[in-house]
């Protein structure tokens, strides 16, 4: 029995180094259906017969595999049959203390920032910061990711750039959308993302930490 649910994220790692990226959306006969919606920017052809690994998280629990892709149907949305499903392993990943804080953010899902190797925002012009940068609130941090709202509709799976000041101190992020909550209030939606952290480094990762037990502190003391 399969233990990947239906409606995680998954990543596919493709033989020429591409990365496709979607959602499981039903696992029959020992048979894994991915699909990408079609405003995913990862969106990546994949060849019936080839062979790919797997990471399939359900926000919860993660578990990496082995497939072939064995059909390509012609449904809504790009969709993938994968077969001969091995080597499903649960994943161990850090768990990172987390603390409450409602703070504003800036994020960006547009390539301009994604494709920059240093985001530091006093290098773009002020014109095309309000372009592309988009306005969220913080729910939560930790090492590993935060949480945020906003009325900006996101893909799972999707990556984008986060602005996040902490403690007096401004952090320039990569993550990766791993969960997605839509709630309708007066007839608008608001998204509550789930993101985790993408090519952090050890330095600024120790320092997120740092920065998130002493919102912790503050947090205890507030009572």
């Amino acid at each position: 029995m399969i233990p990947i649910i239906v409606n995680s994220s998954v990543e596919l790692k493709l033989g020429d180094g591409n990365t496709f990226k979607g959602l499981i959306y039903d696992i029959l006969d020992d048979n894994i259906y991915v699909t990408s919606t079609s405003d995913s920017k990862d969106f990546k052809l994949i060849s019936v017969g080839e062979k790919v690994s797997g990471l399939a998280s359900d926000g919860i629990n993660s578990f990496s595999f082995n497939a072939i892709v064995s059909e390509r149907k012609r449904l809504e949305f790009p969709t993938y049959i994968l077969s001969n499903i091995t080597n499903i392993e649960k994943v161990q990943r850090r768990q990172y203390a987390r603390a409450h804080h409602t703070e504003e953010i800036k994020f960006s899902d547009h390539s301009f920032l994604l494709e920059k190797e240093d985001l530091n925002l006093n290098k773009f012009s002020s014109n095309k910061l309000m372009e592309y940068l988009k306005e969220g609130l913080m729910v939560d941090i930790s090492g590993g990711g935060i949480k945020f709202k906003s009325d900006h509709r996101l893909s799972e799976g999707e990556d984008i750039v986060l602005y996040i000041q902490l403690d007096g101190e401004q952090f320039a992020l990569k993550g990766n959308v791993v969960h997605r909550q839509v709630d309708i209030i007066k007839e608008k939606a608001l998204y509550t993302y789930g993101v985790e952290f993408i090519d952090v480094t050890d330095k600024t990762r120790e320092k997120i930490i740092k920065k998130v037990f002493t919102l912790m502190r503050k947090n205890r003391i507030k009572g």
